[in-house]
């Protein structure tokens, strides 16, 4: 994200916009948020994937959320339990 901040911060749509006389905060809204929104929206649907298994890993250490609240880790550690009497 930072590169690409820093790629589109040295673009020509910044410096026409910034030549028309925007101010930075406009810039910064106008144009650099507008164009990184996309990039965002996939980075941080791919990174909720990986909060998921970690949050799932801390249930199955039973590391996570107490047992009144059910979590996939929590779950799994439960149903471990009983693979080898009822498989």
């Amino acid at each position: 994200m930072r590169g690409l901040v820093l790629a589109l911060r040295a673009g020509p749509i910044v410096e026409a916009a910034r030549a028309l006389g925007a101010s930075d905060g406009r810039v910064q809204l106008r144009q650099v948020l507008r164009n990184i929104s996309p990039a965002a929206d996939v980075l941080a649907t791919l990174e909720m994937g990986e909060l998921l298994l970690a949050m799932a890993t801390l249930g199955f250490l039973e590391l996570g959320a107490q047992p009144p609240m059910a979590e996939w880790g929590a779950m799994l550690s439960e149903g471990r339990r009983h693979l080898f009497d009822a498989p």
